[in-house]
């Protein structure tokens, strides 16, 4: 039923027939990856917005391998939400989300939002959302990632941060639900990304929900982005980690430190971006050859999207971003500083 539903609405939209095609080169492509940023609805929902159900369908037609959908996929952090409406939430999730991807032979990553399990802490140092991030744990150990193709590098933190090589591309993802890592978190990342398999990958990718940079209207306070910048940007060029994606935000930017690329990976619903005109939702494909190539669309009018529609400049915090492929700053990597560029304010 959901997903005749769902069917039915998409092709009530405005070019849904020609938006879905999908190209034989597309299909082709030996390894596919979507991208989505927080498809959360209202706090305790079990239900999901039209525009993450439209995500979906779009997905589901590109065939992916592989999932990312950066953190935030239930409503949570709400100290009312009982352990029961938790697991409501979770319950939708796999029944909307995670099965017609599991059906088809996709595999979903997780990575934990905010609002699946909070790592936010009392004065105390104590998870002050201790239940969620337990029910997060619960729901993931259930569903642990399955390929032949997929081999977990390291889980003993599993869902919260773990590393793996899916075929010869290494990903790393970190526990970005909150904006600080602990000093071990930070050690395991470094550990991580130096190990010698992860070096001989052709690419590798570390992923977490909280940005880098905030880029968004709304979402430049305290909090809102990962603190430890110089030290994340030291360890992940000094590495050569291609790319960090990322959510919370809910906006979509694409950009280049050193050369380091950053993905915000957008949301729904879609916050405007600093110096934009509109909001923008966006979904975005990853295709994996001898290089890893994007492709966007426009969710709202189910048409391909251009990074020329982005703003060519965001005065982001704490550093100004170029949209790609321009160099946002020249980046020394070992140095934590930020060479000839802008400084990290």
């Amino acid at each position: 039923m959901f997903t005749t539903l769902l069917t039915s609405l998409l092709l009530l939209l405005p070019g849904a027939a020609t938006a879905m095609e999908v190209t034989a080169s597309e299909q082709n492509t030996a390894l596919r990856i979507a991208l989505m940023g927080d498809i959360n609805g209202r706090y305790g929902s079990t239900e999901y917005p039209l525009l993450s159900q439209q995500w979906l369908q779009l997905t589901l037609e590109r065939q992916p391998q592989l999932i990312l959908s950066i953190g935030d996929v239930i409503a949570g952090q709400k100290k009312e939400l009982s352990s029961h409406q938790v697991n409501r939430m979770w319950y939708a999730f796999e029944q909307y989300m995670l099965h017609p991807i599991q059906q088809q032979g996709g595999v979903w990553l997780p990575v934990i939002g905010n609002h699946d399990g909070s790592r936010a802490l009392s004065p105390l140092g104590h998870y002050l959302f201790a239940m969620e991030r337990q029910q997060a744990e619960q729901f993931w150990q259930r569903h642990r990632p399955q390929s032949s193709d997929l081999q977990l590098l390291d889980d003993s933190h599993y869902p919260f941060y773990y590393s793996l090589l899916w075929h010869d591309i290494a990903i790393v993802v970190i526990d970005a639900s909150g904006a600080t890592l602990s000093t071990a978190e930070q050690n395991w990342l470094t550990a991580t990304l130096n190990a010698s398999v992860v070096q001989d990958a052709r690419f590798r990718l570390v992923v977490g929900h909280l940005p880098l940079v905030a880029v968004a209207e709304g979402r430049m306070q305290p909090g809102e982005r990962l603190e430890q910048t110089e030290f994340l940007l030291d360890v992940m060029q000094t590495t050569k980690v291609d790319w960090y994606i990322s959510g919370h935000q809910h906006a979509f930017y694409k950009a280049k430190l050193g050369h380091l690329g950053l993905l915000m990976a957008g949301g729904v619903p879609a916050r405007r971006l600093l110096s934009a005109s509109a909001p923008r939702h966006v979904m975005t494909m990853l295709h994996i050859g001898q290089e890893i190539r994007f492709k966007h669309w426009d969710l709202e009018h189910q048409q391909p999207f251009s990074l020329d529609e982005l703003p060519p400049f965001i005065d982001a915090q704490p550093i100004p971003l170029w949209r790609w492929p321009k160099q946002s700053l020249t980046y020394e990597a070992g140095s934590n500083t930020t060479g000839k560029g802008p400084e990290i304010r």
